[in-house]
C-alpha cells in the first residue's frame, strides 16, 4: 500500500472515483470542491502495475472554503456538503451527491457542473422529474450500464432510481421512516443508508444500511 495523494492536499475527503483514463476525482468535503488529479501518463496506457503519478490537479469544480449552491464552470460552481462522486461510463460525466443541498449534480470532463435532479435546499422525498424531484441528503450513487442512477439518501431512508431522463422513483424503502424491515419495494425499511453498489450485471444492489449496522441485498425487478 502507498499514499497516492499526500497528506495536506485534501481536507476530509469523503468520496473518490476513477474515470476511464485513470484520472482520480475526490470530494474534498471540508473545502467544498471536487478535485481532479490527472494521471501522468494516463493509467490506462501504462504497462506497469506501479501507481500512476499525479503532478498537478486540474479541472477542479467549486471554490475552496465557500459553501453555497451554484451551477457553472469550474470555480464558478458552488457546493454545500459533498458526500460522494461516481464515474458515469455512459456519459463520461462525474455524478456528485451534494448532500447538504439535497441535490444530484453532474460534472462534465471539462468541469462544468449542473444540477441533474433535486430541489436546492429542500429535504423531502418526491418522485418527479429533474429539478421538481426532491431528495433528503443523498449520500451515494451507483450507475448501471444504461446510465440509470441508483441513489441512497440518509435523510430519506430510501434507495431511489433516477433514469437517464432525470425522472426519480423510489426503488426500496419507506420514505422518511427509519427502522429495519426486509420486504418488497416501499414496504422495506432502512435506517440511514449510506452506500450502494450494483452487481450481477446490474440486476442486484448491495446497500450499506449504516444505522442498522448491516448490508442489505436488493434484487431489482425488471
Amino acid at each position: 500500500m502507498t499514499t497516492l495523494i499526500p497528506e495536506g492536499t485534501l481536507t476530509h475527503p469523503h468520496g473518490v472515483a476513477v474515470n476511464a483514463n485513470g484520472d482520480v476525482f475526490v470530494c474534498d468535503t471540508s473545502n467544498k470542491t471536487v478535485r481532479a488529479f490527472i494521471t501522468s501518463p494516463p493509467a490506462a496506457l501504462t504497462a506497469s502495475p506501479a501507481a500512476p503519478t499525479f503532478p498537478v490537479t486540474t479541472e477542479d469544480a467549486g471554490l475552496c472554503g465557500t459553501p453555497a449552491f451554484a451551477d457553472g464552470d469550474k470555480a464558478a460552481a458552488r457546493f454545500t456538503t459533498l458526500q460522494s462522486v461516481t464515474a458515469d461510463t455512459v456519459s463520461t460525466d462525474m455524478v456528485i451527491m451534494d448532500s447538504g443541498s439535497h441535490l444530484v449534480r453532474r460534472m462534465t470532463p471539462g468541469a462544468v457542473t449542473s444540477t441533474f435532479a433535486g430541489n436546492v435546499g429542500v429535504a423531502a422525498v418526491t418522485n418527479l422529474n429533474g429539478l421538481a424531484a426532491e431528495f433528503s441528503s443523498p449520500a451515494d450513487s451507483a450507475i448501471d450500464a444504461s446510465g440509470n442512477l441508483f441513489i441512497v439518501e440518509t435523510g430519506g431512508h430510501t434507495a431511489r432510481k433516477v433514469d437517464t431522463g432525470a425522472t426519480a422513483s423510489t426503488l426500496v424503502g419507506t420514505a422518511l421512516t427509519p427502522g429495519h424491515n426486509d420486504a418488497t419495494g416501499t414496504s422495506a425499511i432502512f435506517n440511514t443508508p449510506s452506500g450502494i453498489a450494483t452487481f450481477n450485471s446490474d440486476a442486484e444492489l448491495l446497500i450499506a444500511d449504516s444505522a442498522n449496522n448491516c448490508v442489505r441485498h436488493v434484487v431489482i425487478s425488471s
